[in-house]
């Protein structure tokens, strides 16, 4: 009996799912549920009005448990944290809408609607399936995952595409950015348009000044090794 007591409480304690990790654990999906994800729909009242804007999710592995989140667009919920969901749409600006997490999470999320936050992992919010969506809105938070040193090239990766799935990244102008796993610690990258960046390690990209991409003196990364990464087409 002493066995078999003992087995079943191990078995309970193996099926009990943990919360989804950020962002290990969440996508965004704007082409309706991911499958075999749990999804929260990200609707609004003007959705009707949005184009496609009514099939928008965030959605969290189906293994974990529900992460206790809700959307609203009526201001906070009571008894809830709520972020501010400022969204910016390419004809609308959504000012009333609010991502709510439970008193006992600790996502603590911050809303981008400019650009990514340095230092958090952050979901891009893209209508894929609107020409006119915008590429500047961000879900962000600190990374729950247990950290380490990236290792490269295989954990880095240049990107002419916006912000690659399950990476982070720094905006090198327009469409260009540099990357890295959000499973691995900040690398300690920036870009300036407006020369050397004081303290900083830093190069500039291409011949007709681009920018200069700048590491910090305590990174684990050799800039040289970064810069080889980078392959510049004029006119991109």
């Amino acid at each position: 009996m002493f066995l078999l007591l003992h087995l079943l409480i191990l078995l309970a304690g193996i099926s009990t799912a943990r919360k989804p990790i950020w962002p290990f654990d969440f996508r965004w999906s704007s082409a309706g549920p991911y499958p075999g994800w749990n999804c929260l729909h990200i609707g609004h009242s003007i959705s009707a009005k949005v184009n496609h804007w009514n099939d928008n999710y965030l959605c969290w592995k189906g293994f974990r448990s529900d992460p206790g989140l809700k959307w609203s667009t009526k201001g906070p919920v009571a008894g809830m944290k709520c972020t501010h969901v400022l969204l910016l749409l390419e004809r609308y600006v959504l000012t009333n809408s609010y991502l709510c997490e439970s008193e006992n999470t600790n996502y603590d999320f911050s809303w981008a609607p400019l650009r990514a936050i340095p230092g958090k992992s952050c979901i891009q919010w893209r209508d894929n399936g609107d020409i006119h969506s915008r590429n500047d809105n961000f879900l962000c938070a600190d990374n729950q995952l247990p950290e380490r040193d990236g290792m490269f090239p295989s954990d880095f990766v240049f990107s002419y595409r916006g912000i690659p799935t399950g990476y982070n990244c720094i905006n090198a102008q327009k469409h260009r950015y540099f990357c890295w796993r959000q499973i691995v610690k900040d690398p300690g990258l920036r870009w300036s348009q407006s020369g050397v960046l004081e303290g900083w390690n830093c190069q500039e990209i291409g011949q007709t000044g681009l920018g200069f991409l700048c590491m910090s003196r305590d990174s684990h990364v050799r800039l040289e090794r970064i810069i080889d990464l980078v392959e510049f087409k004029e006119g991109n």
